[in-house]
């Protein structure tokens, strides 16, 4: 009987001191403890919910800043925000809830010793939005570029005449924004440079493909001996 009364007091001290290390997070919604981040930003005392909010206003803030576009040796600016720059992994912070959160006393304060150890910083991952990429590069890169010109052919003195057709330059909008998300991951802090994928974009009239036209396409005589001496002049005349 003194034993098992001696267990259960000495379980009772365990519990009011885990309650003096834990007071409120054993009632209150869940919250992340403390050696839990983000990009670096603190998570700790934060329910999933407010911690998902904080990285929303971080990246919020982030995109804001300036992104230069070279396009075939100029540069063209906008903003991470303007081509859609948001945070793409938003599950991160209800698995670390689900993960590091809530739970018994005993869980919490061995949570909490374990991360004392080995702190866990959750990746931060963002990207720009496709749809808006390819708007700006249609509608600010594109005019920057060299416009493919078709070949031309005409006929002067008997002779076939070509005008050379000229290759164009596009943007490739694909390429360029994995080359946009491959560059802001190195941050936001300063403003982003970068080099857009530039292809060349043939004519969709070669001079390769006019040079095979050598003979006339075709002629046509029209015999009008047979009508009345009015109606061949009218013919002759047009």
């Amino acid at each position: 009987m003194k034993k098992a009364i001696g267990n259960a007091g000495l379980a009772a001290v365990i519990s009011i001191g885990l309650l003096a290390a834990f007071p409120v997070i054993a009632w209150a919604a869940p919250v992340l403890p403390v050696g839990i981040s983000i990009g670096s930003q603190s998570l700790a005392g934060m329910t999933a919910e407010e911690a998902r909010s904080a990285v929303e206003q971080y990246v919020n803030g982030l995109a804001g800043q300036k992104v230069i576009l070279n396009v075939d040796g100029q540069d063209v600016e906008t903003t991470a925000g303007e081509l859609g720059f948001h945070w793409s992994n938003t599950d991160a912070v209800d698995q670390a809830a689900s993960q590091y959160a809530g739970g018994s006393l005993i869980r919490q304060y061995m949570v909490q010793k374990d991360l004392a150890s080995a702190p866990v910083d959750l990746e931060l991952d963002t990207e720009v939005d496709s749809a808006k990429v390819k708007e700006f590069v249609d509608t600010q890169c594109q005019a920057v570029t060299a416009q493919p010109q078709d070949a031309t052919i005409t006929r002067e003195n008997g002779q076939f005449v070509i005008t050379d057709s000229v290759a164009g330059k596009v943007v490739d909008a694909a390429a360029t924004e994995a080359a946009l998300n491959e560059a802001l991951e190195g941050g936001l802090e300063e403003p982003v440079k970068v080099t857009a994928e530039v292809a060349e974009q043939q004519p969709a009239i070669t001079t390769e493909a006019l040079a095979t036209i050598q003979d006339v396409l075709g002629t046509y005589t029209t015999d009008f001996s047979s009508s009345g001496a009015a109606r061949s002049t009218n013919l002759a005349v047009g």
